[in-house]
């Protein structure tokens, strides 16, 4: 059983909420991304930057970062991204992934970095490639 790091700077979007559901219907183990707070409180933002972010991705095997509407102009994402890149690149995460299912374009140039290897956009194809 593998577990999974949702990235999303709107954890309550459909789409996450979706893929979130998938992923634990396989077996996954899912931990993800405080709830943003224009979608109500979150109480591990407290300790989010300093300790509870890698407290959570030391503990994936798979990181998936989730493209959202906000997600190319959010600091938040960049930290989340930036620290689970590393992670991979230091071979201490399995997989390193991104997932668009609503196809947005990221034009902010920095954010592109964050881009290694797509996901399928329909969730039994995303699954089928996870297991």
């Amino acid at each position: 059983m593998k577990n999974v790091f949702v990235s999303s700077e709107r954890i309550d979007e459909p789409c996450c909420q979706a893929l979130i559901q998938a992923l634990q219907n396989a077996g996954f183990v899912v931990s993800h991304s405080p709830r943003n707070p224009l979608d109500g409180g979150d109480p591990r933002w407290k300790d989010w930057y300093v300790k509870n972010l890698d407290i959570e991705l030391n503990k994936a095997q798979v990181v998936i970062m989730v493209i959202t509407k906000g997600w190319d102009c959010s600091t938040w994402m960049a930290t989340e991204a930036q620290r689970a890149k590393e992670l991979y690149e230091k071979k201490k995460i399995e997989k390193y992934f991104y997932w668009n299912p609503y196809r947005i374009e990221t034009n902010a140039a920095g954010m592109q970095a964050f881009h290694l290897e797509e996901l399928p956009a329909e969730l039994d194809q995303l699954i089928t490639k996870l297991t």
